[in-house]
């Protein structure tokens, strides 16, 4: 029974990611219709909440247009990956400097560079997630962003929105 349930859990994070890719390539390929090409603004901080900056945040698409699963050839199995792995990287990194990601739920957006060091990120806390005050939690994102970048080389910026929880049910074998 509990493998039944892992599986659909699973099978749902798949579907959702699945999901937010298909939704981030229409709209990078709108916003690269109708944006001009500015540069990525230069006092936006690294760590952000999502609704903070919002011109700022917008922006951002232009410099870093591709999605992960571009920069991953788009191979959907490869970007999932790299994601999981980034996100189960992320929860190690907390363990070793004692800090409790357990019951956080968020959305989150990086923009890394062509090298995958992340430029930039927003996060915003979802409902049904434990609370973590702001400071708290863009000082543990700044520490990680500065010292893990992804795993994934692309020619230009890319970019990637998803979902994360702790703990996380998915772990590498």
């Amino acid at each position: 029974m509990n493998n039944q349930i892992a599986v659909k859990y699973f099978i749902g994070k798949v579907l959702t990611f699945s999901l937010l890719v298909i939704l981030f390539i229409g709209l990078n390929k709108t916003q690269a219709q109708t944006s001009n090409t500015a540069p990525a603004p230069t006092t936006l901080s690294k760590v952000f909440v999502i609704g903070d900056y919002q011109d700022q945040y917008e922006a951002l698409f232009s410099t870093y247009s591709d999605i992960l699963i571009v920069a991953s050839n788009s191979n959907i199995d490869s970007a999932q990956l790299a994601w999981s792995n980034y996100m189960e990287v992320m929860e190690k990194y907390s363990k070793e400097i004692n800090f409790d990601l357990e019951g956080v739920i968020m959305w989150i957006h990086f923009f890394w560079n062509a090298e995958g060091e992340v430029a930039h990120v927003a996060y915003h806390l979802q409902p049904q997630s434990k609370f973590v005050k702001d400071d708290r939690m863009q000082a543990f994102l700044r520490s990680f962003v500065r010292n893990y970048p992804i795993e994934v080389q692309h020619t230009k910026g890319f970019n990637h929105y998803g979902s994360a929880s702790f703990p996380l049910f998915y772990k590498r074998r």
